[in-house]
């Protein structure tokens, strides 16, 4: 039924609507819907519905519907449904459905749904799934799907198994221990401490500046000294480390008795080049506080008290 419709070679029961619809050739027991539909070379129970739908050379048992689909060489039972699916060259007992999907030599075997799955030279044996605006296509034999949701709370991994080829869920599987590693260098050492604490001067309690002084008439090298910062603040200045007698070592103990520093500070100065961390002051504002400080008898350059 149409201008050229069935108009060469048509086989029986066969059934051709359309202009040139199964114009050349429609084999036994086929369909042909639309313009140009099944136009040359229809195989024997094939259905194509739509505008030059499986035009040319569409082979036995295959389906087209829609617009261009299968429009040339569409492979043995094979399905296109959509705006120009598996339009060029569809493999043999392939699928392709949706606009565009398997559109260029879709291989033998394989599936592609959604838009544009497998738009060009989708591999043999292969499947593609696409929910996206893009193509997405597949080179290799597999399994290809987009998108996939990034949930990384979720503590299970997929698994494929290559006997029955089915996929499953369970629990990641954790990984071995990694190997030791080496050992990192020995860091240097630190400075030589008093040898023992058996006894300690005791000061008085100073209400105003003061000197620490460089000499000390015990082997015991702990000095305790106690501020009271109540009328006004207290300077403290301590002595050069090079100037030290025995060996240079030295802990003292200045201890907050009034409670006010928070008011007036107490202010801790070095002498010549030496340093209390990375400057040669260091004030103190936190009432009924005790600064441990210790030299390090000259070791490094320049001398330095230590906070321990």
């Amino acid at each position: 039924m149409g201008s050229s419709a069935g108009q060469y070679y048509q086989q029986e029961s066969c059934v051709a609507i359309g202009n040139l619809s199964g114009n050349i050739s429609q084999g036994l027991g086929s369909i042909g819907v639309g313009h140009r539909s099944g136009e040359v070379s229809q195989g024997i129970t094939s259905v194509a519905i739509g505008y030059a739908s499986a035009q040319y050379y569409q082979n036995n048992y295959a389906i087209s519907m829609g617009y261009n689909t299968a429009q040339i060489s569409q492979g043995e039972n094979s399905i296109a449904i959509g705006l120009s699916a598996g339009q060029s060259v569809q493999g043999t007992n392939s699928i392709a459905i949706g606009p565009y999907a398997g559109q260029s030599n879709q291989g033998n075997y394989a599936i592609a749904i959604g838009y544009a799955a497998g738009q060009e030279i989708q591999a043999n044996n292969s499947i593609i799934l696409n929910a996206n605006s893009s193509a997405l296509n597949g080179t290799q034999s597999g399994f290809y799907a987009y998108p996939i949701r990034n949930d990384s709370t979720n503590e299970y991994s997929l698994y494929y198994n290559t006997s029955t080829k089915e996929i499953t869920y369970g629990s990641s599987p954790t990984g071995p221990t990694g190997p030791t590693g080496p050992t990192g260098p020995t860091g240097p050492t630190g400075p030589t401490g008093p040898t023992t604490f058996t006894s300690y001067s005791l000061s008085p309690v100073y209400t105003g500046d003061f000197t620490v002084p460089n000499s000390t008439n015990s082997v015991d090298y702990y000095n305790v000294y106690q501020i009271d910062t109540t009328y006004q603040q207290i300077n403290v200045t301590l002595p050069q480390i090079s100037t030290l007698d025995n060996g240079g070592k030295r802990v003292h103990y200045i201890s907050d008795v009034g409670g006010n520093l928070i008011t007036n500070n107490l202010v801790l100065n070095t002498s010549g080049s030496d340093m209390i961390g990375s400057s040669n002051s260091m004030t103190v504002t936190i009432d009924y506080s005790t600064i441990n400080i210790m030299s390090n008898a000259s070791t490094t350059t320049p001398a330095r008290w230590l906070l321990i």
